[in-house]
């Protein structure tokens, strides 16, 4: 195996698969976000196939590969205030169990080894792949806070107001590892009962250089 030490490296491994028609089959689920706004999620992470292990994977992505994921699928990223409907709409709530523990471990959180673990991990708990689950992982959100360094994280909850990642300004749009997952929104959305086109929508609140990239 190639990349940090002996272990292969896990970015582009999710975006050379939603490009080939390879990731895992997505479910839906459409969530009450306030507001009058409904939107449709993916009930988990998005997941693809590997060589390393027999089923699919919810694989890592930097935000630069999200916006490229989001385009192909025609969808989009959570804002904070998804992210946050989505954790209170789950059926199932997973614990976060941070892997890196050691200088050593972080330099190996962006392997394909690190993907393996944080999987099994989630794993433990049955799942229902017609039910939402959260949190697997931290979102990739669209936000003001992009400004900063190009990205912003957040999620991974303990409880509804512990986040292991407030919302986070210190990785620039290149940066993954292994629990800087995808949840994939819909544009298609509900505004008090209309079809509404969600990336139009989130004009008013977001700005717009920030959403530009998703056209």
């Amino acid at each position: 195996m190639t990349g940090t030490g002996t272990f292969r490296l896990s970015g582009g491994l999710l975006l050379a698969a939603v490009e080939r028609g390879e990731v895992a089959e997505i479910q839906w689920t459409e969530i009450d976000v306030g507001g009058g706004l409904r939107v449709t999620v993916a009930n988990d992470a998005l997941k693809a196939r590997i060589p390393e292990v027999e089923q699919p994977l919810r694989l890592p992505a930097s935000y630069t590969e999200t916006i490229a994921i989001c385009k192909a699928l025609e969808c989009l990223p959570p804002t904070r205030a998804v992210s946050d409907a989505i954790w209170a709409a789950a059926a199932v709530i997973v614990a976060p169990r941070p892997l890196v523990i050691t200088p050593a471990d972080a330099k190996v959180m962006d392997t394909v080894e690190w993907s393996i673990r944080h999987n099994a991990a989630i794993d433990r708990t049955d799942l229902d792949p017609a039910l939402i689950v959260a949190d697997v992982g931290k979102d990739w959100i669209l936000d003001d806070g992009i400004a900063v360094r190009g990205a912003v994280n957040y999620g991974w909850r303990a409880s509804k107001t512990k986040l292991f990642q407030p919302l986070g300004h210190m990785h620039d749009a290149s940066h993954w590892d292994y629990s800087q997952v995808v949840r994939a929104v819909q544009r298609s959305a509900l505004l008090n009962g209309e079809a509404i086109d969600l990336l139009d929508y989130l004009y008013g609140s977001v700005n717009p250089r920030f959403l530009e990239p998703y056209r």
